[in-house]
C-alpha cells in the first residue's frame, strides 16, 4: 500500500527511487514464520519486476537471527543486483544512514533531521485512511494466468 501511494503522490520515487528501512524490533519467530518461501518469492517478483521505482536500498535495522534467515530466502529470489542493495545491519547502525541517505531524510532515531519517526507513522496511516477508496479499487484487478 505505501508503494502504490509512494508512486501515486510522489513523482520522486519513481525518478530517484527508494531507500527503505526496515526496523526488526519486536519481531517475533511466529511474524518470520509466516514468511512462506511462496509468499517470498511473490514479494521478491512484485518488488524487482511489477513496481516502476529504482530500489536504492533495502535496510534492515535491529534484526533477530531468524529474521536474517527470512532474509536469506528472499535474496535467493532476488537477482544480484537487488541481492547486492539488500543490507542488514547491526544495531540500529545511525553511522552507516548518515552517510548513505540524505540527513535532512531520515528521522531523528536514524541520525536524521526530518522529525521524529512518530510523525512519518502519522503520515503515512493518514495517506493510508484517505486514500482508501483509491486502493480498494485496485483489488478488482487480478493477475492473468497463462
Amino acid at each position: 500500500m505505501i508503494l502504490d501511494l509512494a508512486l501515486k503522490d510522489h513523482v520522486s520515487a519513481s525518478v530517484y527511487g527508494i531507500s527503505a528501512i526496515f526496523d526488526m524490533t519486536g519481531v517475533s519467530l511466529d511474524h518470520a514464520l509466516q514468511m512462506t518461501p511462496s509468499v517470498i518469492k511473490r514479494l521478491t517478483h512484485a518488488w524487482q519486476g511489477c513496481y516502476p521505482l529504482r530500489i536504492q536500498s533495502l535496510n534492515f535495522v535491529n534484526a533477530p537471527v531468524y529474521v536474517n534467515l527470512v532474509i536469506n530466502i528472499f535474496k535467493s529470489f532476488m537477482d544480484e543486483k537487488l541481492k547486492s542493495r539488500t543490507l542488514v545491519h547491526k544495531g540500529s547502525s545511525k553511522e552507516f544512514f548518515e552517510t548513505k541517505v540524505p540527513q535532512r531524510l531520515l528521522p531523528e532515531e536514524y541520525g536524521g533531521s526530518a522529525g521524529p519517526l512518530q510523525n512519518l507513522i502519522n503520515y503515512w496511516k493518514s495517506a493510508v485512511e484517505e486514500n482508501s477508496p483509491w486502493l480498494k479499487s485496485g483489488e478488482q484487478y487480478r493477475l492473468a494466468t497463462p
